[in-house]
């Protein structure tokens, strides 16, 4: 189980066990920087190295996943990748996980790295699992996480509506998701202004349908994740969208579905540790 050390480095959840010293503390193999956690279990999973370990396609299934789309039974099931993006402090975890648990954290963590939710939709006869990967707001993170926007069908692109500031950085988020989004993939990207509790929204709806037009994406919503307000009609109407756009979307899996053979791998032991 790979697990994402606050310094960005990803071990194997055994390795870092291992690792602990006499006082129990944890740090990095690599930097030595000390971890704000006692236990491996605690930090986030690497959701990008474990699907590479444990490819969904091979059977290896772990609890939050559900087989591709299959046109043999009346309920066919559609997987569809969508990333949270934005600045830090928007409330992009909170979203997620008002929308998955019903429930809002007051106080939480400051995502790592990454974090990944699933969300069952019911479209029709149509089930689509919606995968939300929930990805650290702050810029040391982006070089990092260049490799969680594979196979995304599409971006959330979220800001603090009380906040000038946190809106005026969203053309520097959008620009990083098309340098590294799928060629194949639609440019389907979503804006939403959450906080709209706080009730000091700096930002109009004009001039957020006027940012919408100019950076030709998708949809504008209003959200607040504390009450609860558009959270639910927000990823709704993405599922529907990706759905309606991407009902036949197995022709891309196929170009993408590439083997990669390692020079000189042939006859080696497979060692028991990932990392």
């Amino acid at each position: 189980m790979p697990k994402i050390l606050s310094c960005g480095h990803t071990f194997c959840k055994s390795c870092l066990v291992k690792q602990k010293n006499k006082d129990n503390h944890l740090s990095c193999p690599i930097c030595r920087e000390n971890q704000n956690v006692k236990d491996p279990e605690q930090l986030i999973t690497n959701r990008t190295v474990y699907d590479l370990l444990y490819n969904p396609t091979n059977g290896d299934l772990d609890d939050n996943s559900t087989p591709s789309h299959s046109s043999d039974s009346k309920e066919s099931t559609f997987e569809y990748k969508v990333i949270m993006i934005g600045p830090a402090f928007s409330g992009k975890t909170s979203l997620v996980k008002r929308y998955v648990t019903k429930e809002f954290i007051k106080d939480y963590n400051v995502t790592v790295g990454l974090d990944f939710q699933t969300k069952k939709i019911q479209i029709g006869k149509n089930i689509v699992n919606l995968h939300i990967w929930d990805t650290a707001g702050t810029e040391i993170f982006q070089s990092l996480s260049r490799s969680y926007y594979r196979k995304c069908f599409a971006a959330i692109v979220v800001f603090d509506i009380n906040e000038r500031t946190s809106f005026e950085s969203l053309e520097t988020w959008i620009n990083y998701y098309r340098e590294n989004k799928e060629p194949l993939f639609k440019d389907m990207i979503y804006l939403v202004g959450n906080k709209i509790d706080v009730g000091n929204e700096e930002i109009s709806d004009k001039e957020a349908d006027q940012f919408l037009k100019e950076n030709n994406l998708q949809k504008y919503f209003k959200t607040s994740a504390k009450r609860g307000d558009g959270v639910d009609n927000l990823f709704e109407e993405i599922a529907k969208d990706l759905f309606e756009n991407y009902k036949y979307y197995e022709d891309i899996n196929k170009k993408e579905n590439v083997s990669i053979k390692l020079d000189g791998a042939e006859g080696k032991k497979e060692s028991s540790c990932k990392c």
